[in-house]
C-alpha cells in the first residue's frame, strides 16, 4: 500500500462557521462535478486520486 505525505497549514482561529461550511462545499462541488465516488475511494485508500488531483 502507498504512503502519501499530506502537508497541512495551520490556521489560527478560523471562524467556526467558515470551518462548519467548508466540509459541505467541498462536497457540493464533487457531487456537481461527478468526482464524489472517485474522490470516496481515494480518501478511503482503495483507489488513487482521480487524473487533475493530488495532494500537497
Amino acid at each position: 500500500m502507498a504512503h502519501h505525505r499530506t502537508r497541512l497549514r495551520k490556521v489560527d482561529r478560523q471562524p467556526a462557521t467558515a470551518a462548519a461550511q467548508a466540509p459541505r462545499v467541498v462536497t457540493d462541488l464533487t457531487v456537481t462535478d461527478g468526482v464524489a465516488g472517485p474522490l470516496l475511494l481515494a480518501a478511503t485508500g482503495r483507489r488513487g486520486l482521480p487524473a487533475g488531483f493530488s495532494v500537497r
